[in-house]
């Protein structure tokens, strides 16, 4: 693996350098790591950054592009227009790239925005791309279909990464011979609802133009916090009567993690079955516990894809009685519908007992095969040859002289503050330099360390190049 100052003394010899913007360091970093491998052995050199620190490690570094996540804030799409204006190309691979509602691809995707910043547009499917093309925003030659790469670790030889049954429930002192039942929660608007928070998603809603992506979004936060109360209490009513099992919660990243926690604590001291063991994790990687679980509950969640992946059989929790918020018909045929706590400890014994029912596979197949464009693990080798394709044949040459030059010093002693502390200058004015800690809304710090990079790398390393 090359080191930095490596990377540096090939820029002498032309090899392009691709920054890559890392938005989530659990969700994203693993599979951008993996990425970076690939690229490395097509000739194109690798640096990461945080997902907002992009541009001016581009700067710094004068590099040949950058690989963003997305162009919904318009400051985004200025930022992205100043380096295509210093030759520095912009690739957009969105973090998500299966809306909820098949009529929010335009808006959450930002397809409707400024897009004529962006070199090339890497979406998972032939959905999302056929709703690009119809906005005119992005031409046929710069979008291209490569699958959904961070599900390549459902697939080897990823997947050797992924922790096993046994080892989670030595963890939780958990009998593995018991199925697990998972449950991961995507309460993620639920703590804006709270008096002493007021204001903030509406700052959210202008950012984003949320209220242009949905209809009614100011009382999202509202309808997420009914949800969120009356799926802990179904939970709590309905696990006394849940077969013999182990039960396992993990929030939302963006959620309130200490309001769910403490939720999970009550519910273990008041339940009474001495069959059934209650948990709960914010640290274990989502993709582990779905390989370990027998059972996958969410709602309208990416999740309940990833887990009909791996086959896994799975719950559509709707506590919300008439209502369409967070509900995708098509999920519902997919899984075992649940209402109510009667519901949920029923559909926990019929998944437990029977798996997923023909029916439901073959809807699940069917959503598959078009939102997730492939089903093969290559997702990731499909964008590594795109992307190495465009840059050793790119005409540009990187020019930042067209960038002020006390913008471009400033650029620097960013990067230099980063390097020095592993990522972590930014962090010292939210109060994260010392110690890991939550913000307002109660979300753990997403943003990746230096450290966090070198742990992924050590990792692949050890199954990809054995």
């Amino acid at each position: 693996m090359k080191t930095e100052s490596q990377i540096s003394e090939s820029r002498k010899s032309k090899r392009p350098l691709l920054v890559i913007a890392v938005d989530h360091k659990w969700r994203d970093l693993p599979g951008l790591v993996y990425l970076s491998f690939l690229l490395r052995e097509r000739g194109v050199d690798t640096t990461f950054c945080r997902a907002t620190h992009d541009t001016y490690t581009a700067i710094a570094k004068q590099a040949d592009a950058v690989l963003g996540i997305h162009v919904l804030a318009k400051n985004m799409a200025e930022r992205y227009h100043k380096l295509r204006n210093a030759g520095i190309d912009v690739f957009i691979l969105p973090t998500e790239g299966i809306p909820t509602f098949r009529e929010d691809v335009v808006h959450i995707l930002g397809l409707d925005r400024d897009l004529t910043c962006v070199s090339q547009f890497y979406v998972w499917n032939d959905p999302v791309k056929s709703a690009a093309l119809a906005t005119d925003k992005v031409s046929k030659e710069a979008i291209h279909v490569v699958g959904p790469p961070r599900f390549d670790f459902y697939f080897p030889p990823l997947s050797e990464a992924l922790l096993q049954k046994s080892e989670l429930c030595q963890h939780f002192h958990w009998d593995a011979t018991k199925p697990l039942v998972f449950f991961p929660t995507n309460f993620s608007i639920a703590r804006y609802h709270d008096p002493d928070v007021e204001g903030l998603f509406e700052k959210e809603i202008q950012l984003y133009k949320f209220d242009k992506m949905y209809k009614g979004a100011k009382d999202f936060p509202m309808l997420d916090w009914r949800c969120r109360n009356r799926f802990f209490d179904a939970l709590e009513k309905a696990i006394e009567n849940f077969p013999p099992c182990n039960v396992l919660i993990k929030p939302h990243p963006n959620a309130d993690q200490k309001w769910e926690k403490y939720r999970v604590i009550q519910i273990q001291s008041l339940m009474t079955n001495p069959h059934v063991k209650i948990g709960y994790t914010d640290q274990i990687m989502i993709w582990d516990i779905i390989n370990c679980a027998d059972l996958v509950g969410g709602r309208s969640c990416t999740t309940c894809i990833e887990a009909w992946l791996m086959a896994k059989p799975t719950l559509e929790i709707q506590m919300l009685e008439n209502s369409n918020y967070m509900r995708n018909e098509e999920h519902r045929y997919c899984s075992y519908f649940v209402t109510n706590a009667e519901e949920l400890s029923k559909g926990i014994v019929d998944a437990l007992s029977n798996g997923a029912t023909s029916e439901m596979k073959e809807h699940q197949d069917a959503y598959i095969l078009e939102w997730c464009g492939y089903r093969d693990g290559k997702s990731t080798k499909r964008l590594a040859d795109k992307m190495s394709r465009y840059l050793h044949d790119r005409k540009v040459t990187t020019d930042t002289n067209s960038i002020p030059l006390p913008e471009r010093f400033k650029a620097w002693i960013k990067l230099q503050a980063m390097s020095k502390t592993g990522f972590r200058a930014a962090d010292w004015k939210n109060g994260k330099f010392f110690r890991r800690s939550v913000d307002v809304l109660g979300r753990f710090n997403k943003n990746i360390c230096l450290n966090d990079i070198a742990y992924w790398e050590k990792k692949l390393e050890k199954i990809l190049f054995r």
